[in-house]
């Protein structure tokens, strides 16, 4: 091979190098935009609005928070995702019994987070509110509030309660939650 085409077998593989040196950076750099995404909660400090709204899951910590947001009188009405007594069964108690407000308990379909926003969505048009307070886990705020907004002409405030789980358990939810944000930017309602 002479020197000239060793010279441009050499910048060709030089390139390639390059190309796959930026893709790879490109992909770190979009990994660690989706990790901040769902890191950074965004919250809001002492959220009122015209309901309550816990979204369905956790381990107790979503409906700790919302219970404590109705005693500080945040709402009139307390919204409930209900996806039966074998799932989360502090969530079916709110659904039966007295309390000294409104208790509102849809079942969302499909039961993700997607069918709980439509079903966040058709409740707001229903009822006429403006303004909307949801709480889930810290984890989960970023999507829950992004597809809430999509389906909810209300303000959508948020409120976390902290996880409950254990170190891998709750890397598992933060990579669940990074591919359920890249589906949500996607979804429209």
């Amino acid at each position: 091979m002479s020197e000239e085409g060793a010279d441009a077998v050499t910048r060709r593989s030089h390139r390639r190098r390059r190309t796959w040196a930026a893709i790879v950076a490109l992909g770190v750099l979009a990994l660690l935009w989706l990790l901040v995404l769902v890191l950074v909660v965004p919250v809001d400090d002492a959220p009122t609005g015209d309901a309550v709204i816990v979204h369905a899951g956790g381990r107790g910590e979503r409906i700790d928070a919302a219970l404590s947001l109705m005693d500080r009188g945040a709402a009139p009405t307390l919204v409930v995702m209900y996806l039966g007594t074998d799932l989360y069964p502090d969530t079916t108690g709110l659904c039966e019994q007295e309390v000294p407000y409104e208790v509102i308990c849809p079942a969302p379909d499909p039961v993700t987070t997607i069918g709980e926003a439509q079903a966040i969505g058709e409740l707001e048009d229903a009822e006429g509110w403006d303004r909307i307070v949801i709480v889930t886990t810290d984890y989960h705020v970023r999507r829950a509030k992004h597809l809430d907004g999509k389906c909810a002409d209300a303000a959508v405030l948020a409120a976390a309660g902290g996880h409950r789980l254990g170190f891998w358990a709750h890397l598992e939810r933060v990579g669940h939650e990074m591919l359920g944000l890249l589906q949500a930017f996607a979804f429209r309602c």
